[in-house]
């Protein structure tokens, strides 16, 4: 079966994270580091040769050698009963397993889910360019939004339960959020439209999630404007933003394209629901 590595065992996966020498690792890394929420299962507590790190949120990361015999024999029975358990009291109903370093994975899941449903992509890691110096314009034909800073003075209105609910699906609590994380939100009164913040933080580097909460509000620069506030904020602490998305979410790629980011890596992913391969 595979194991639960206990917080204070991360330190046996470290090997397998030093084999990837890129900046793709930042989630696993705040995780490893207690800053953002996640568990991390492995085929060998002492020894392992292959790791799960699930990063709550329907995020998962497979590192280290897909053909470790403990892994592989145990991982459909631990995908579908187990780890499906375990997502069901997240609320989270979807299995996404980027593979960082693929020795195998793809293959192996291929052939444990043949004859079930699940879909194959491309995550996409995108990085600040350097030569990054002025946005082009942007048009908002509403003139009574406003962008402000999350901090620990958010006024506790009903309408800010929303943004903590999306802080919380990353963090362990807002007061680490506050000491740890950076984040913006653009709002119309009292309606919080769209935000962008901090949901992994190694160091001085900062992973960004975005959000617009209203299907109506999309496609109208909301999320551009949010994501630029993060930027600016970013460079001017010092702090080094990445941006990771699905090749399918045009709409955050197009964000971060326009918000000074570029394609730096793209990584494989397997997608499907926990309820297709029972």
């Amino acid at each position: 079966m595979l194991l639960k590595l206990p917080k204070e065992k991360y330190h046996a996966i470290d090997r397998l994270i030093s084999e990837i020498n890129d900046n793709s690792t930042i989630v696993i890394k705040s995780v490893l580091g207690n800053k953002t929420r996640g568990k991390v299962f492995v085929d060998n507590i002492e020894k392992p040769k292959a790791a799960l790190i699930w990063a709550i949120n329907c995020m998962f990361y497979l590192i280290g050698d897909a053909h470790s015999k403990d892994f592989e024999d145990n991982l459909l029975s631990f995908l579908s009963n187990d780890l499906a358990l375990m997502n069901k009291e997240e609320k989270c109903l979807t299995f996404v397993g980027t593979v960082l370093s693929d020795s195998g994975f793809l293959e192996l899941f291929t052939k444990i889910l043949e004859g079930k449903k699940y879909e194959l992509g491309f995550r996409q890691e995108l990085i600040l360019d350097k030569n990054h110096s002025q946005y082009s314009p942007l048009y908002i034909s509403n003139n009574n939004y406003e962008i402000k800073q999350m901090d620990n003075c958010l006024e506790k209105k009903p309408e800010m339960q929303e943004l903590e609910e999306c802080i919380l699906e990353f963090w362990n609590s807002m007061e680490e959020f506050y000491d740890n994380g950076i984040g913006f939100y653009v709002k119309d009164k009292n309606r919080i439209i769209s935000s962008c913040f901090s949901c992994a933080v190694v160091e001085n580097q900062h992973e960004a999630v975005i959000e617009t909460y209203d299907s109506d509000d999309r496609n109208k620069g909301y999320g551009t404007i949010v994501a630029r506030a993060y930027v600016e904020k970013c460079l001017n602490i010092g702090v080094i933003p990445h941006w990771g998305t699905y090749e399918t979410n045009i709409a955050s790629v197009k964000v971060a394209l326009n918000s000074g980011f570029s394609l730096s890596k793209k990584y494989p992913y397997i997608e499907f629901l926990f309820e297709d391969i029972y």
